[in-house]
Order: C-alpha cells, then structure tokens, then sequence
C-alpha cells in the first residue's frame, strides 16, 4: 500500500490495528477504509516505553538524491516546481542536532527559492 511512503514496520501496524491488509494497493481501498487509514496514522499516540543502545537509536537515512536538486534552491532538476527539504533529502549528519539543523536550513532555503519563484 504506503511501503514507499512510510516504513513497513508502521504500514504494517496500523493495517494490524484497523484490520486492513498492507498488501491492498491504496486505490483498491474504498473511501472510509483510507479515511480509517489516514485518522489513525495521524492521530495515532504512541507511549515510549524503552530505548536501544546507540547503535539503534538511527532512524533513518537515504532520501532523494542531492545530484538531482538544484543545490541553490532545491528544486528538483526532473519535475519543475517540486522542492525538496529536510530527511527527504539524501544529507544525514552525526546525532546532536545536526540533522535538526539540515532540516531547518533546507526548509528556509526551498520555502524562500518557492517564494521569489512566485514573484518572478
């Protein structure tokens, strides 16, 4: 369904919990099974109980290649109009903020390149 979109592991557990198979292609859902789906992935509370080591605590990496962004405005070279920011983008950096820090930056520097975008 969402496999590309969100990761398995929660794909999986919210289809589990509304008794949805994760296998069904999102357009194959009639309309109140993906409204089901998309309450419960953002209204979903979830409560922390324990945490791995250091070696577990990544989340993610990976995300679209900065060789096909425009580096001074982010926008993609293949789909005109499209920006990218944040962990969306190929750019991981060490824990401590640095992440935070890309994700702040990228966002101001595609918001600002979609603003005069609009201006011009």
């Amino acid at each position: 369904m969402c496999d590309a979109f969100l990761n398995y592991k929660l794909l999986y557990a919210i289809c589990g919990y509304i008794h949805i198979n994760p296998g069904k292609n999102w357009d194959k859902l009639n309309s109140q099974e993906q409204d089901l789906f998309v309450h419960n992935l953002t209204a979903m509370e979830l409560e922390i109980t324990a945490t791995l080591d250091y070696d577990h605590s990544q989340v993610c990496s990976g995300g679209v290649d900065i060789a096909s962004l425009n580096l001074e405005t982010l926008e993609s070279k293949n789909i005109p109009g499209l920006y990218f920011a944040g962990e969306v983008i190929d750019l991981d950096g060490d824990c401590g903020g640095y992440n935070l820090t890309i994700a702040i930056l990228t966002g101001i520097l595609a918001g600002s390149s979609l603003g005069s975008e609009k201006d011009a």
